[in-house]
């Protein structure tokens, strides 16, 4: 209550005055006697401002009507709704209402994820409602089709957009929508359907802001696009393809991509990627990843699980990669401890490499499981023998299930194909 008969009585020039807010200090100097209703306003909304940031805004709508009228602007900057919300529904309801609500005008960042179904007609009544966002979410929104984005060229200002698992997108759709979206800095399209060359590339033909890109289960890209965006995105920090084209019939598209990189890349240039996902890209060559690694000197996280490397692309990291905090080596089999060793010494102690399991380890836990299951078993029969073979050839995990009545053996074979053997024995009948 002091606060507020401070703002409305007027301050003294000599006045100096603080709020302290969560430790953050606010300092404004009033020059005239009686301030104007301009000044205090614009004192007001700094101050309401840091309590939008700590989310206590809402309640000093309550305290006036100036309070009011300056902290229901910046509470309609930021709305975050999720589709289970009522919320939600009923924001999409005002949006998409006759009636045009006073501070629309003022959203800037829309996040509401999860929305189902997010319709063409609720994308028109969002663009024509509120015609200032430059951050939109739309993750997992079921039901956003190729009309709703083409409503998106309405904000030639847009900086973050997130479709991921959107559903099915087409090239003309999406090319039309960065072509007049050309500030965008994070695009998230992963899991987004029918998206081929010709619109990726018009991303980063267009985009040259673009600083983040995600694109999982990339199943239709090609070496064109991973040159192009490359190249053309000066700025670009973080590049995500984790799970792309690991269908089979892809593995050549897929090993030509890097290897175009290598191509038309110089070694000598330096790219700004800090953060490089590759998981899953099984049919990439390991010397392609090489050249990728080398060429990107600044980075900090780096995803190689399942991509079948060897000590040979460790010690380029170690060579390249100085900076690097986090490595992900889940199902590399084929690095020995002892690169893993040296890439430690060579960058700060404070690297974090995660899911590393070489081949011995790998095998000397197989040797512990068989040795149990042979003191424990007289006969498992031909299952066994194929069991035995397959562990030869490579590293595999086994876990033993002993019940009362039976034993189950599964098998998980640490390979590109990533599937499982199960080899079921059923004991329980005396004969047996």
């Amino acid at each position: 209550m002091a606060l507020k008969n401070l703002f409305l009585g007027g301050l003294s020039p000599e006045n100096t005055f603080k709020v302290l807010l969560d430790g953050l200090e606010i300092q404004h100097i009033l020059f005239m006697a009686h301030s104007s209703i301009f000044i205090i306003l614009e004192l007001l909304e700094q101050i309401l401002y840091f309590t939008a940031v700590d989310k206590t805004l809402y309640p000093t709508l309550f305290v006036c009507r100036l309070w009011y009228r300056c902290g229901a602007p910046i509470l309609w900057r930021r709305i975050e709704l999720k589709g289970n919300d009522p919320k939600a529904k009923k924001f999409i309801e005002l949006v998409c209402g006759k009636q045009k609500p006073i501070y629309s005008s003022k959203l800037t960042h829309l996040e509401i994820p999860y929305y189902n179904p997010l319709s063409s007609k609720k994308i028109e009544g969002i663009v024509r409602t509120c015609p200032n966002i430059i951050h939109l979410n739309f993750e997992n929104c079921v039901g956003f089709s190729n009309r709703a984005l083409n409503q998106l060229k309405a904000y030639p200002n847009l900086r973050y957009l997130n479709l991921c698992s959107s559903g099915i997108m087409g090239d003309k759709a999406l090319c039309g929508m960065v072509g007049s979206c050309r500030k965008i800095e994070y695009l998230n399209i992963s899991f987004c359907q029918g998206i081929t060359d010709r619109s990726l590339i018009k991303i980063a033909d267009s985009c040259q802001a673009l600083q983040e890109f995600h694109f999982a289960c990339a199943h239709l890209i090609s070496e064109r696009f991973i040159s192009h965006i490359l190249n053309s995105c000066p700025n670009l920090r973080r590049f995500s393809i984790p799970g792309s084209c690991r269908r089979k019939n892809r593995c050549d598209i897929l090993v030509e991509k890097l290897l175009t990189v290598e191509k038309h890349l110089n070694v000598e240039k330096h790219l700004s990627v800090e953060y490089l996902d590759f998981g899953r890209c099984v049919y990439v060559a390991e010397t392609s990843i090489c050249n990728a690694i080398h060429s990107c000197p600044n980075l900090q996280h780096l995803n190689l699980s399942f991509c079948g490397i060897t000590d040979v692309t460790i010690k380029e990291i170690s060579r390249s990669c100085l900076n690097l905090k986090y490595l992900n080596l889940e199902g590399c089999a084929n690095i020995t401890k002892e690169a893993i060793d040296q890439l430690v010494s060579a960058l700060t102690p404070n690297i974090h490499i995660e899911n590393f399991m070489n081949s011995m380890d790998m095998r000397a836990e197989l040797d512990q499981e068989i040795r149990w299951l042979y003191n424990n078993r007289h006969t498992v029969g031909n299952n066994l023998n194929s069991v035995l073979s397959q562990i030869r050839q490579q590293p595999i995990s086994m876990t033993v299930n002993s019940g009362a009545d039976h034993h189950i053996i599964v098998i998980n074979r640490q390979a590109p194909r990533n599937y499982s053997i199960a080899l079921f024995d059923d004991l329980a009948s005396p004969e047996q």
